[in-house]
């Protein structure tokens, strides 16, 4: 009886270490007083757009993409959003984005897909997000200098972001510039059958408060 008790002590206390650590982990605590880029940085004004160059694996295409801010919506809960409307050669997806203190939150229609920035940026910096059902988490791996059709840009944010949930996993790698948007996105989805990969590059870009 006393060595079932050390074991469902000794269990516990160890379950509450984990969840000790988890929770830790969610937000990497004391930012670094350089190499910080805060939420003011991400655009998001009716009008801007970006074009990109997108690779898919599954038909080996590559096809152009032009994402535009094309107006405001409200929700039922009078939460106010902008619309980010994907133009593609056969159809439109849309977004509905909006910044909340410091997090830039995305919404897709299905709603598994949402997912959150959470700034300021900062390499080690790592946040959860997520529906019910299923887990996402996003880490800013580090920050590097990227090339793609639309130029040289330095100083770029490398955020990866895995979602998962039954029998699907998501991986997205984001390199995000301040003041400008996403450069690049490595998109990976895993389910029953083969990967489906895409690589966006950006070709060019106009910003309503372009410096």
């Amino acid at each position: 009886m006393k060595t079932t008790i050390k074991i469902l002590f000794l269990s516990g206390l160890l379950w509450l270490m984990a969840l000790s650590c988890a929770q830790n982990n969610t937000v990497s605590p004391n930012p670094p007083k350089s190499d910080t880029i805060t939420v003011a940085t991400f655009p998001n004004q009716i009008g801007d757009r970006w074009t990109y160059s997108v690779f898919d694996s599954t038909t080996l295409k590559t096809q152009t993409v032009l994402v535009k801010i094309i107006g405001d919506t409200v929700f039922s809960n009078n939460e106010k959003f902008k619309i980010w409307e994907y133009f593609y050669p056969d159809k439109r997806d849309t977004a509905y984005v909006n910044i909340v203190g410091d997090t830039v939150n995305f919404n897709f229609k299905s709603g598994f897909y949402n997912t959150k920035y959470t700034f300021p940026l900062y390499v080690g910096k790592s946040w959860l997000s997520g529906k019910s059902g299923s887990t996402h988490s996003s880490t800013v791996e580090k920050i590097e200098s990227l090339t793609v059709p639309a130029g040289t840009f330095k100083d770029c944010y490398q955020i990866k972001t895995t979602i998962a949930g039954y029998n699907y996993v998501l991986i997205t790698e984001n390199w995000f510039m301040p003041k400008i948007g996403f450069i690049q996105h490595h998109i990976n989805k895993r389910s029953f059958g083969p990967a489906d990969i895409q690589i966006w590059k950006l070709v060019n870009y106009n910003l309503v408060n372009q410096n």
